[in-house]
């Protein structure tokens, strides 16, 4: 671990703390305190969760000596509480922090129940004679008194029990025979070829009851490179209360929030606006291709209905020239002496019949007493009349709607109907017909 900024504060004030903490998550997200008593130790909590340091990024590491990890409610120590009567009603802002704690505190005591018992009562009986006394403070000075006297015992046993006729019991011998491990009443006791007690650290974190749990075992501490670290929770305990995800080292977004990498959007928002033009413009053009070819398809229908829409006004009416001086008479090519013109019908013209010329051709125009307004499978169906062409089929040739007669106009046939022209067939023996023989 790489130490990036160390904080000393005088008198700390939730105030200064919260200060310190500000200071502090511009740089890491893991901070490592050490407290001198609880008041300052909530202050800490309290300051941490005003300046919204209490998510699962945050990683607190407090160092303390209390033998008790986050403590106990029925002990009424517990670190988010302040054990006085007066409460401010903010130990679950606290807790809050507290959660995101990991509480690295020296070994609990040995069976320290049944120990702060005796001692209590021991302190009520000569000489101490004190039924009032505030034993809390003084049961932590008795257990180091207990193990101190009790290792000085070992100590003497052991430099006995090495020479039973003349026993050394020199400060340099009982510091010697003082080396290796006993258990006291503060638990396992170390003392190391130097004469130094080589502390064993527990680390603590709160379950999802609250309660302090062991998740570390740290032994010889002052060897570095011996050092034994005894993992007594799995990783999936140890994270769950964050989810399961290890923080960060460095969060996603940087210390200042400013390094946040941009989203899928913004990470391809060229290729995101080139994608979009791109379909922009084969829509535009896909509907310009449709708009062109239902225009080409209206201009051609639109061309197909001039050719049957016939104007009133492009009808002529024969005149009255003989059969052999009109540049439009029709006449029979039969045999027969017989001649049939268009000049010679405009006195037959009806109630249901008219005779024209439209642009040369002799035309029979057929009266309706009705006008039609024509949908389109009806204009459907005159492009296809209009379209038909056949030898033996009479022409049509289209409508007029803008006279004072809707008329409908065919080719005129000179020759007069079928029926007519069958009464003057000429038949050979075989069964051909020869001749049809216009009607006279």
């Amino acid at each position: 671990m790489n130490v990036v900024l160390t904080i000393s504060v005088d008198s700390p004030t939730k105030d200064k703390l919260q200060n310190a903490l500000r200071a502090s998550k511009k740089v890491s997200r893991v901070v490592v305190t050490c407290f001198e008593n609880r008041i300052t130790r909530r202050n800490f909590l309290l300051a941490a969760r005003d300046e919204s340091m209490h998510t699962a990024e945050y990683v607190y590491i407090m160092i303390e000596n209390r033998r008790v990890g986050f403590g106990t409610a029925a002990n009424n120590d517990l670190i988010w509480t302040t054990g006085l009567p007066a409460n401010d009603g903010r130990d679950d802002d606290a807790k809050a922090v507290a959660r995101r704690v990991f509480y690295m505190d020296n070994q609990p005591y040995n069976d320290s129940a049944s120990f702060a018992k005796d001692v209590t009562a021991a302190f009520q009986l000569p000489p101490f004679n004190c039924s009032d006394c505030f034993v809390n403070d003084t049961l932590g000075r008795s257990f180091e008194l207990y193990d101190a006297f009790y290792l000085y015992g070992v100590a003497r046993s052991r430099a006995r029990a090495a020479n039973p006729t003349n026993p050394d019991y020199t400060g340099d011998s009982l510091s010697s025979f003082s080396q290796g491990e006993i258990q006291g009443q503060t638990g396992r006791i170390i003392i190391t070829k130097n004469g130094t007690r080589d502390p064993v650290y527990w680390m603590y974190m709160l379950n999802d009851r609250d309660l302090s749990m062991p998740i570390f075992r740290f032994e010889k501490m002052f060897e570095p490179t011996n050092m034994v670290v005894t993992q007594l929770a799995t990783d999936a305990v140890i994270w769950s209360t964050r989810g399961g995800a290890k923080p960060l080292n460095k969060p996603v977004c940087g210390f200042s929030d400013d390094e946040c990498p941009g989203t899928l959007l913004q990470t391809y928002l060229g290729a995101f606006i080139g994608c979009v033009v791109g379909i922009v413009m084969l829509l535009v053009m896909v509907i310009v291709a449709v708009c062109l070819v239902l225009r080409a398809r209206r201009q051609a229908e639109a061309a197909l209905d001039r050719q049957w829409q016939i104007a009133f006004g492009s009808l002529l009416k024969p005149t009255q020239k003989s059969v052999t001086n009109s540049a439009f008479s029709l006449q029979s090519s039969g045999t027969g002496p017989s001649r049939q013109t268009l000049d010679n019908l405009t006195s037959q013209e009806t109630e249901l019949h008219a005779f024209y010329f439209l642009n040369g051709d002799a035309v029979v125009a057929r009266k309706h007493q009705m006008r039609f307004t024509m949908a389109r499978q009806e204009l459907v169906q005159m492009r296809q009349l209009r379209s038909l062409d056949h030898d033996n089929v009479c022409k049509f040739m289209g409508v007029v709607a803008d006279g004072p007669q809707f008329m409908t106009i065919w080719r005129y046939c000179s020759r007069g109907s079928l029926e007519v022209g069958c009464d003057h067939q000429r038949v050979s023996s075989n069964g051909r017909i020869l001749q049809v023989q216009p009607h006279p």
